[in-house]
């Protein structure tokens, strides 16, 4: 009769025999996994190859379009400086209200939209040379789009601090604002500036000019006696009719706003050949002339 003791030989050798083929199947399998974990590091590899070449390619583009773009930026720059140029953009002119809607329709459309692509490229590529900033400035000027120019007008000066034109054209476009004292502010640090960089040689009509739109700023300040000073100074340097009848009508809101009717009148009373001024007087009957919005004789006058 067979016993257990009779078959633990047999035990232990099929015992070794199942160790050894599991260890077997554990090598194999390790293999296979690590074989495994190899072909997918080099396909990784492949592909981090391929994305760096592809990167590579995108940079080169990439700097490609953006030295294209920087070229049509410089490009646009110039022809919208000349159009304006050619169209009489003066800072002189820009300030006495010449504006695109005085053009024929193709030429106002055209810098309409040479500026709108100078704005398009512009916001893809970083602006390196600030003077597309005084040409943008120009133009929104020109448009009548006085934050915009202010803006512009403002980036410029940051590096052309002693550009008394350009200094006087951000006074104008951030009177023309009209978004309350802090505007107004802006517009007087530009005034101070134009008239602390304008030259000894410029001519005296242009002086008055400063003179009278720093005073009318001062004016908005309540700043009275300060503004009655530079408008004084103005007219005594102004000879030409259009500056002379902006800083009466100037004056008068300062007299007005004083309550000093002698002078008002008196003001007013010079004004008699410019309708201009006097709607413009009509027009601030709310505020500058409110004081006198009631006087009857006041009132037949301006009209």
């Amino acid at each position: 009769m067979v016993t257990i003791r009779d078959l633990e030989p047999w035990f232990a050798a099929a015992s070794s025999a199942l160790s050894l083929a599991t260890l077997a199947f554990i090598i194999n399998l390790a293999k296979l996994m690590s074989d495994a974990a190899k072909s997918r590091a080099e396909v990784l590899q492949e592909r981090l190859s391929l994305s760096k070449d592809q990167l590579e390619q995108t940079e080169k583009w990439n700097s490609r379009e953006q030295q294209r773009l920087s070229e049509e930026n410089n490009r646009l720059e110039a022809q919208l400086k000349s159009l304006l140029d050619s169209a009489g953009f003066t800072t002189q002119a820009m300030a006495t209200g010449r504006s695109l809607a005085s053009l024929d329709d193709e030429s106002r459309e055209l810098i309409e939209a040479v500026l709108a692509k100078l704005e398009s490229a512009a916001a893809i590529v970083p602006i390196v040379d600030s003077s597309w900033h005084l040409q943008a400035g120009r133009a929104s000027a020109a448009a009548g789009n006085w934050p915009e120019a202010a803006s512009h007008y403002d980036q410029y000066t940051l590096t052309h601090a002693s550009d008394w034109q350009a200094q006087f054209m951000r006074g104008v476009a951030h009177a023309n604002t009209r978004a309350g004292s802090e505007s107004d502010l802006s517009a007087l640090r530009a005034y101070n500036e134009a008239m602390a960089f304008a030259p000894i040689s410029l001519d005296e009509n242009t002086k008055a000019r400063i003179f009278d739109y720093r005073g009318a700023i001062l004016k908005r300040l309540s700043r009275l006696e300060e503004a009655e000073a530079d408008l004084q100074m103005a007219l005594n340097l102004a000879s030409k009719p259009y500056e002379a009848a902006d800083i009466k009508y100037n004056l008068a809101c300062v007299y007005a706003m004083r309550g000093d009717r002698t002078r008002l009148f008196i003001a007013v009373n010079d004004l008699q050949t410019s309708p201009m001024c006097l709607a413009a007087i009509r027009g601030h009957l709310h505020d500058y002339f409110a004081r006198f919005a009631r006087d009857e004789e006041f009132l037949h006058l301006v009209q």
